[in-house]
């Protein structure tokens, strides 16, 4: 995960907000782009997990490929992102525009869902799960940035 300090309370870090105090009364007001980005991120979720659970089948009795080619195939889709979260989280601090590099991450997780109906070999396979993990990896931390730049500091 990629953590920002931007916007973070410098003191009373440790106090939660008095519910009181608040402008409305005790509820916490969502940022529409915290709700925005939370529903993009539930629904890219939802058919990567739809993936993962028929991929295993798929590689296996639709291709024919045997158990150390999912492995292999499998070592990726886990590895990849993990490996470039970080390079997306520079991109997005060194462009100083994390709107835009979660929007490459998205996008190639999307069009990589089509991909996936086309392709049948192991490489084909290979290369365009490494593509979806690639775009998981760049949509992480911008979108953890946009989160906390988006929300209120005394309610991160």
């Amino acid at each position: 995960m990629y953590i920002t300090l931007r916007g973070t309370p410098k003191d009373k870090s440790s106090e939660l907000p008095d519910p009181a105090s608040t402008p409305t009364g005790g509820r916490v007001r969502i940022a529409p782009a915290v709700i925005g980005l939370g529903t993009v991120s539930l629904l890219t979720d939802i058919s990567s997990e739809s993936v993962a659970a028929i991929l295993p089948l798929y590689i296996t009795v639709v291709v024919g490929l045997g158990p150390l080619a999912f492995g292999f195939i499998d070592g990726i889709y886990q590895g990849m992102s993990a490996v470039v979260r970080i390079a997306g989280g520079r991109w997005a601090d060194r462009s100083d525009r994390p709107k835009w590099v979660a929007f490459v991450g998205y996008a190639l997780s999307a069009v990589t869902r089509f991909g996936l109906l086309i392709v049948s070999g192991f490489w084909a396979i290979t290369s365009v799960v490494a593509v979806d993990r690639l775009g998981k990896g760049l949509r992480t931390g911008p979108r953890d940035s946009l989160i906390a730049t988006a929300s209120e500091p005394e309610h991160l």
